[in-house]
């Protein structure tokens, strides 16, 4: 079997795995969800100035404060929780698979 048809089916193998498929469903959601990415982009620009005002030594506690509280927002939706439990979920498997590779080349 040649390198090309083993890592196709590698490929075959990981796209079939639940969790690749469910991994795959949640980011094309978050993709297309406005408020997810109105979010996204407000810690964005909340990231850019919290720099600024770093850089300038003024005063960063108030929009900190604030940051922290959006972030937090962000990171308890119940899209973002799924997507981020399944891309660990999916990283695991990687790293099991590179392993296995690993393993037969040497």
């Amino acid at each position: 079997m040649s390198t090309k048809d083993k890592a196709q089916l590698i490929n075959d193998y990981l796209l079939s795995k639940e969790e690749v498929i469910a991994y795959k469903h949640y980011e094309s959601l978050l993709k297309d969800h406005p408020e997810i990415k109105e979010m996204e982009d407000e810690l964005k620009t909340m990231q850019k100035e919290l720099t600024r005002r770093k850089v300038r030594d003024e005063e960063i506690s108030d929009l900190y404060e604030e940051y922290l509280m959006k972030k937090k927002a962000f990171e308890e939706h119940p899209l973002i929780v799924n997507y981020l439990s399944l891309k660990e979920e999916v990283n695991a498997l990687l790293l099991n698979v590179e392993d296995l590779i690993n393993n037969e080349l040497s």
